[in-house]
């Protein structure tokens, strides 16, 4: 009996789970396949290792693969889904505002992103910087252990393009996501939601934008999923 073949969904946090948790079961409701979200608690793609973004997402992969006893041929494809950050933003528009109450705060009105001191400000442009590379690799990259590889983004955080605002607090993240769900409870309902605002994008329309448009490239995991079909 052939073993079912797995979707890897790597993700940054439990939110970004939740969020597409429920698409993603409609979704594989009737294919030859199943999915797994992998949370690495964190952003793999920021911190001062030279590691390569490649060999982070292989590392991601590998421990995946051992605590789930997944072997490779097991793996069918890979979608890791990031929040862009900041990435593309000018460092112009990086302010010091001292009355903040957090390290940094996205001002999407007046585009601006206020950091508490220059210290922090000087930190996050070049966390930022290096994030952008990062991304730039892996979104040339097709391949992982010679598994398809996938690059779906967020713009700024995930609640920037569902809710049009970034939120700080769990809870508010956490009702954003919510509210999403009541509005868009169904596959058709996500993608006609992607397509009424015009937020479909690509990391090319993001290098050419000044970092603070909404957009996502998630109707690339659901058509793939969508035109899934295993033998």
């Amino acid at each position: 009996m052939k073993s079912v073949k797995v979707v890897l969904l790597i993700v940054e946090g439990s939110n970004d789970e939740d969020l597409l948790d429920d698409y993603m079961e409609e979704l594989f409701a009737n294919k030859k396949a199943n999915y797994r979200f992998k949370v690495t608690h964190g952003d793999i793609l920021t911190g001062n290792s030279r590691e390569t973004a490649i060999n982070r997402v292989n590392d991601v992969l590998m421990k995946v693969m051992n605590t789930q006893k997944f072997k490779l041929k097991d793996i069918h494809s890979i979608y890791h889904i990031v929040d862009v950050d900041g990435c593309f933003i000018d460092q112009a528009s990086f302010v010091v505002d001292q009355n903040i109450d957090k390290t940094h705060a996205y001002n999407l009105d007046n585009k601006k992103v206020s950091c508490k001191n220059n210290s922090l400000r000087r930190s996050l442009i070049n966390t930022w910087k290096d994030k952008r590379q990062r991304l730039m690799r892996l979104a040339s990259n097709k391949k992982v252990h010679n598994k398809d590889y996938n690059l779906i983004f967020f713009s700024l955080t995930s609640e920037h393009v569902i809710c049009g605002q970034v939120k700080y607090d769990q809870s508010e993240k956490e009702t954003s996501i919510e509210k999403f769900h009541e509005s868009c409870p169904n596959v058709k309902d996500f993608k006609e939601f992607i397509k009424n605002n015009n937020l479909s994008s690509s990391i090319e329309n993001l290098k050419k934008s000044d970092g603070f448009n909404r957009g996502t490239n998630i109707s690339k995991l659901i058509s793939d999923v969508e035109d899934l079909s295993l033998s």
